[in-house]
Formats: structure tokens, C-alpha cells, sequence
């Protein structure tokens, strides 16, 4: 029987993979620092020279990172792919995974905060029946 060190070292284990598996989704400089921190090791202190920013600005953004790739809200939108447009999928993208505010996905998109709600509701709703 396994003990609780080896299970906790498991689930380490999946979580980092996880991650990795979904590096794709980021792009831009989110996606070179989490590979740099996943993939090759470099601490956040490490990380926070080469971007010239505090190591605990690098913590958070890391750790932020790392929460909207393991809730899926995204994940679950390319899924379901086929019951949304491309501007939403975008609009999903921008939300769950970039972590935009409504209001500058509808300046970076070009479209009401209405039809932003609407695509996240829909969005959610989805995420809800595949829980």
C-alpha cells in the first residue's frame, strides 16, 4: 500500500504534466516563462532576473498561470469546440486563459460587453454539465 508521500509525489507528478501538456494554449511570454520554470527548471528568482521584475511578481504570475491551465475553462470551450464561433472560442481564450477583463476583451475585440457575457455564459453553463 502506497503512503501518503508517494501519493502526494503522484499527484505532483500529474499535476506537472498536466501543465506541460497544455504549454500550447499560452503564447507570448506567459508560455516562454512557464516552460522556462516547468520544463528547464529555472527557480523565480532565476526567472525574475531575466525579466528584470521581483521574484514574487514571478511567484504570482506563475501561480496564476498555473490555476487557469488546471481549471480548464478553456479546455472545456475547445472541447465543446463545435457549439462556438471562432470569436467566441477567442473570446474564451481572452477570459479564461489570458485573464482579461471583460471590458478590454471588448476593446481587443471589437464587440459589446453584452455579447462577452453572453459567450461566458454560455461557456459556463457548458463547463457546469461536464462536471
Amino acid at each position: 500500500m502506497p503512503d501518503s508521500d508517494s501519493k502526494g509525489l503522484d499527484e505532483a507528478r500529474r499535476r506537472v504534466e498536466l501543465l506541460a501538456g497544455r504549454l500550447e494554449l499560452l503564447s507570448g511570454e506567459d508560455r516562454l516563462v512557464m516552460e522556462m520554470y516547468l520544463k528547464n527548471g529555472n527557480s523565480f528568482r532565476q526567472l525574475a532576473r531575466l525579466l528584470g521584475v521581483n521574484p514574487a511578481t514571478v511567484g504570482r504570475r506563475v501561480h496564476k498561470l498555473c490555476r487557469r491551465l488546471t481549471e480548464g475553462g478553456y479546455v472545456a470551450c475547445l472541447r465543446n469546440h463545435s457549439r462556438f464561433s471562432q470569436m467566441e472560442l477567442k473570446i474564451a481564450k481572452d477570459y479564461f486563459l489570458t485573464g482579461l477583463s471583460i471590458r478590454q476583451i471588448a476593446l481587443r475585440r471589437r464587440c459589446s460587453r453584452h455579447s462577452i457575457r453572453r459567450t461566458l455564459r454560455k461557456a459556463e453553463a457548458i463547463m457546469k454539465t461536464e462536471n
